[in-house]
């Protein structure tokens, strides 16, 4: 039970972070675009297929063929802005996992 607790504190931490309130800002304004929101969660899947599958020697010029499919929706301001709130948003959870891994001496 204290550990739920904690858990809940940590969530609402995270909530309050400036990464996590401008991923949640930025992903509103693209969802109210539903075609665009389509076309990004389209390249973020391939991305990550790319990133988790193709052989490390392959794989920049695999995300430059990706991006130069993508390349008009990656000019789209909106786009961008929410691409890197959610590297912000993910690099700040990576740090997050790491400590608590960290912190427990977890190998």
């Amino acid at each position: 039970m204290e550990l739920e607790n904690k858990i809940k504190e940590l969530i609402a931490a995270i909530r309050k972070t400036e990464e996590y309130r401008e991923y949640t800002l930025q992903k509103n304004k693209l969802m109210a675009q539903p075609e665009i929101y389509d076309q990004v969660n389209d390249f973020r899947r391939e991305n990550f297929e790319l990133q988790s599958m193709v052989a490390e020697d392959e794989l920049l010029e695999k995300q430059e063929d990706l991006s130069d499919r993508y390349e008009n929706l990656l000019d789209i301001p909106m786009v961008s802005d929410f691409l890197d709130a959610e590297n912000a948003f993910v690099k700040l959870m990576k740090e997050v996992n790491m400590s608590i891994v960290q912190g427990i001496d977890f190998e």
